[in-house]
């Protein structure tokens, strides 16, 4: 089994967050200046921290001049020491719905200046559209998000196809005032050194429209009746441990049509008679 990267540091999340098409990869590689328009004591969150070293590599840029969370579904990968020092908090738990990570959306909704998620809850979770609204919550007005998906191809994500990402955007348009970007990038793979693949960049900007936390499992379930719930549409293309990728469909599930059904003659009898009883 190939080991999943997990001690991406800085330079790399720059270069994943980035677009890149083949060539430019290969010429001169577009980054995201993250450390550009940070707000005074910006209070960043990365969403499935692997080892730290992002976070770690903040604290020392930024002169632990900042709030910096992680969330980890698997502490066994963390350098304890080293995010200590760096004083970063770490919440363990899964996204989207475990009580840890419940806890914290409670604590730091609405004052989260960016969030990150490379190959985290976004790639792996049960239902990734709920961790991107998750996310939503988190933001404060004019916070960003910026998360890297894998992919199996265009038409096979945990987003699903291009209609379904087309039914994410309106339904995030209009119930939470954002626009959403889902965008096609070039990555060098590091599970298969050498290669050269197609990931899904996703991004959005908070706007200004309140958002009340109370309201986050009812969003929730309001996606799931309009976009639908995940269900696998191909095998896993990667698994590590227990985190495995593979491409979603969403299905909006209906009610099953209530059965009428047919009584015997004395069953019918007995059945006129007992509603009497009650007329």
């Amino acid at each position: 089994m190939k080991t999943w990267p997990n001690d991406r540091r800085i330079s790399a999340i720059e270069e994943l967050h980035a677009l890149n098409t083949r060539e430019s990869l290969e010429a001169n590689t577009n980054k995201l200046s993250i450390l550009a328009n940070l707000p005074t004591n910006p209070t960043i969150v990365d969403l499935g921290m692997g080892q730290g070293n992002f976070l770690i590599d903040l604290a020392c840029h930024l002169k632990k001049r900042a709030k910096l969370i992680g969330v980890s579904a698997s502490p066994a990968e963390i350098n304890w020491e080293q995010c200590r020092y760096a004083g970063v908090e770490i919440v363990k738990g899964k996204l989207p719905h475990e009580p840890n990570v419940r806890e914290f959306l409670k604590t730091y909704a609405g004052k989260v200046d960016r969030v990150f998620d490379t190959y985290g809850p976004a790639t792996y979770a049960q239902n990734p559209l709920h961790s991107l609204i998750f996310a939503a919550f988190l933001l404060k007005p004019q916070g960003e998000f910026s998360a890297i998906s894998s992919t199996d191809n265009q038409g096979h994500t945990v987003f699903g196809d291009k209609e379904t990402q087309q039914k994410l955007v309106e339904f995030f348009q209009k119930e939470l005032g954002i626009t959403i970007h889902f965008q096609f990038t070039a990555i060098k793979s590091r599970v298969t050194p050498g290669a050269i693949n197609e990931d899904l960049l996703i991004h959005f900007t908070r706007d200004s429209r309140d958002l009340s936390v109370s309201d986050y499992l009812k969003l929730c379930r309001k996606a799931d009746k309009v976009i639908g719930i995940p269900v696998l549409s191909n095998p896993s293309w990667y698994q590590y441990g227990e985190f495995s990728i593979a491409p979603r469909q969403y299905r909006i599930f209906t009610s099953l049509p209530e059965k009428k059904v047919k009584l015997l003659p004395q069953e019918e009898e007995r059945h006129s008679s007992f509603s009497h009883n009650f007329i």
